[in-house]
């Protein structure tokens, strides 16, 4: 079996365990609710070893109203109408790769949701682009490299976890976020990081309310 079979049936076998892990949860509602973003072109099968390991006590979401191909503002705005909609009063976002600029953007006053965030944890986010994922993700907006800093309105809710070697997010200081909590795995990868027991643990640790 060639590299690339074994990849797409491990992916498929991951979004199966997934599904029948959702189904299982669905109907759960705790006092927190926490909400999944995966990154562009993810899959919510990659947040299962997370996913499966969070106390009962919790509700699990996948985000609706979000699109990963689309604008940063865009989903952040259908999202937050989702949230006021549902009622939500206490949401925990956590957001991997592009979801993370997702979930940080929803902090921003505009969105009318800052008080129902209690936190936000991120896994590898690029916060400022990366060039590595805007050429090879055909030159997306949203992963340009800036040269000036985004600014991101109350970072201090923001658990940021990321890699010591990330392979999809250069420069490095991207995946750093100025203001929040700033954690660095010493590991390597950029979606691996999801299934790493260390990360898992300090994720497991920081959704306490």
């Amino acid at each position: 079996m060639g590299i690339d079979r074994a990849l797409k049936l491990l992916v498929k076998e991951r979004l199966v365990a997934w599904r029948g892990l959702m189904r299982k949860i669905k109907e759960r509602k705790g006092v927190v609710t926490i909400i999944f973003f995966h990154g562009l072109y993810g899959k919510y099968g990659a947040f299962y070893e997370i996913v499966k390991r969070i106390p009962g006590e919790y509700g699990i979401r996948e985000a609706k109203g979000y699109v990963d191909r689309e604008s940063v503002e865009r989903s952040a705005k259908r999202v937050a109408d989702w949230i006021i909609r549902e009622k939500m009063k206490k949401v925990i976002l956590i957001g991997h790769s592009k979801g993370g600029l997702i979930t940080s953007e929803l902090v921003r006053e505009k969105y009318g949701v800052l008080k129902e965030i209690k936190k936000i944890i991120n896994f590898s986010t690029p916060y400022q682009g990366s060039i590595i994922s805007w050429l090879s993700l055909k030159g997306m907006k949203d992963l340009e490299l800036n040269k000036t800093e985004r600014l991101y309105e109350n970072a201090k809710k923001v658990i940021n976890i990321y890699p010591r070697i990330d392979n999809r997010i250069w420069p490095r200081e991207s995946l750093k976020l100025e203001g929040a909590q700033n954690i660095e795995i010493d590991t390597l990868g950029h979606t691996s990081i999801l299934e790493d027991g260390r990360a898992i643990k300090v994720l497991l640790e920081k959704i306490k309310i």
